[in-house]
């Protein structure tokens, strides 16, 4: 990795450990030593939560582009499908590669390599794993067993889907509780224009800002967010930090502004071998001056808001008086 190529993750540092190894090369249609090497280095490493595991499936799916994610359960195993561009055979035949994709390269090759962590991740839970996906005629399937050779082959027909389909079949032990799952996505799975289904009921998401008002954005390279009051809100500013629609990390932040929200995303935010924790390096320390940036510029456009907009009414403007007071004692 070079020396201007920006701060590096604890997975870059790992891909770096390999290639310098001679363990990294590029593939073509074929699983190599290699890719199986980053395969089970990978599966050891991550995801330390069963729910990150699906979560990582919807990160996936939505840098897939997919506008619906639907959830099945049952019996202690699961099966996730979404729509989005299809995955082809030959990336599922190199999607261990994927783990060594540029992680700024955006679209495709985040979604792979997001799929080559969930998978990976439930090789250490599931007696097999299969994957399909297409565009409704030809398509492509893979099939995964612990500690077993991966196998692809093309699919045709009935039998190939619209989209993309994981099924996960659970050891025993490892069994998924739906109920879980379904509490875990509705908490961390919000930051997304796409439809999640479990068992085929619509999952009812609210994101923090919905009722937000004052909202500014925050913008930077390879940085994306928006800030905002929640009306009626009694807690301290906080910072939610989302990747790919999920959330990762929620701080407080040591600014004084009650019902303050600032949500931030972007490929410029590492993490760490978890994947769902940040590094904090000089991009996080950004993030903390951007949000403090935007909590000035969203007390501005809550004043104006509050005096220019008619519809505002008794407790609104209560509330807003009374995160002003708050602000002006703290100058």
């Amino acid at each position: 990795m070079t020396e201007d190529s920006g701060p590096t993750s604890v997975v870059d540092d790992m891909v770096d450990a390999l290639a310098s190894e001679g363990e990294v090369v590029e593939a073509h249609g074929t699983f190599t030593m290699d890719a199986e090497t980053a395969r089970r280095k990978m599966g050891e490493s991550q995801l330390e939560r069963p729910e990150d595991m699906l979560l990582m499936l919807v990160r996936s799916a939505v840098r897939q582009g997919a506008q619906e994610i639907r959830f099945e359960f049952e019996d202690g195993n699961v099966e996730v499908g979404f729509d989005g561009r299809p995955f082809s055979r030959i990336q599922l035949e190199e999607i261990w590669s994927s783990l060594f994709a540029d992680r700024e390269a955006g679209g495709e090759k985040h979604g792979m390599a997001e799929l080559a962590m969930a998978l990976s991740a439930a090789e250490q839970r599931a007696r097999k794993i299969e994957v399909r996906s297409g565009d409704g005629e030809t398509g492509a399937e893979l099939q995964l067993e612990p500690h077993g050779t991966p196998a692809v082959t093309e699919l045709s027909g009935s039998r190939t889907p619209t989209g993309t389909r994981v099924r996960l079949r659970m050891r025993v032990s490892e069994s998924i509780n739906g109920d879980d799952m379904q509490a875990a996505l509705k908490e961390r799975a919000v930051h997304h224009s796409a439809r999640i289904l479990v068992n085929a009921d619509v999952l009812v998401l609210v994101q923090d800002l919905e009722r937000g008002r004052g909202k500014v954005r925050i913008e930077g390279k390879g940085l994306w967010g928006e800030a905002g009051f929640v009306p009626g809100s009694k807690g301290g500013p906080r910072l939610r930090v989302v990747r790919d629609g999920v959330l990762l990390e929620e701080h407080d932040l040591d600014l004084v502004a009650p019902g303050f929200v600032a949500v931030v995303g972007g490929d410029a935010l590492q993490t760490d071998l978890t994947q769902f924790r940040i590094v904090k390096d000089e991009v996080w320390e950004d993030v903390l001056t951007k949000a403090a940036i935007a909590r000035d510029e969203a007390l501005v456009a809550l004043v104006d808001e509050a005096v220019e907009d008619g519809t505002w009414e008794g407790t609104d403007v209560e509330w807003t008086q009374l995160v002003l007071r708050r602000v002006l004692q703290d100058v």
